[in-house]
């Protein structure tokens, strides 16, 4: 269901200063999108002293890559998944249950309330700051060969899910 965005804390922030952007997403993809849209109210909010570079696609590495490279300086913010959290913070894997959230409002609630919140700051411990989580859908099974309407659907079906470190 979420996905986080983190940013790398900095220190003495300049004027002009450009903070780099990365994520997996192809430049056609709504998290993309978000991203440029991100940069943009930054941008302006900040009255052009700070600049956000997108790099999207996997420019600057897999998911798993961007993680540690923003822990370790070398990316400010990420978009990714939950699940490349959550070997980091165990209390993340939460948020992969199936049907934990009885729709998209209660999902937001939870997600933008103390519990959200929470979780996001557990990531601190790790070197990253949490700054929110962007919806990515849920309860979604995709797949190349049909619809999933009901558990009968599923059968012969090969199903893959996203790394857990």
């Amino acid at each position: 269901m979420a996905a986080a965005a983190v940013l790398v804390p900095f220190a003495n922030a300049q004027a002009a200063t450009t903070l780099n952007f990365a994520h997996t997403h192809p430049v056609e993809d709504a998290q993309h999108l978000a991203a440029e849209h991100f940069a943009d109210l930054v941008d302006e909010r900040s009255g052009g002293d700070l600049q956000i570079r997108v790099y999207p696609s996997g420019q600057l590495g897999s998911d798993t890559a961007l993680v540690a490279s923003a822990r370790g300086g070398q990316v400010d913010i990420v978009l990714t998944g939950n699940p490349y959290y959550t070997g980091l913070v165990g209390e993340l894997n939460v948020l992969d249950l199936p049907f934990l959230f009885d729709d998209y409002a209660h999902a937001y609630a939870v997600l933008d309330g103390e519990i959200g919140q929470s979780l996001l700051a557990r990531l601190g411990d790790h070197d990253l700051e949490g700054l929110a989580f962007w919806e990515i859908g849920f309860r979604n099974l995709t797949n190349s060969r049909h619809p999933v309407k009901t558990a009968a659907d599923i059968n012969g079906l090969k199903l893959r899910t996203t790394p857990n470190p």
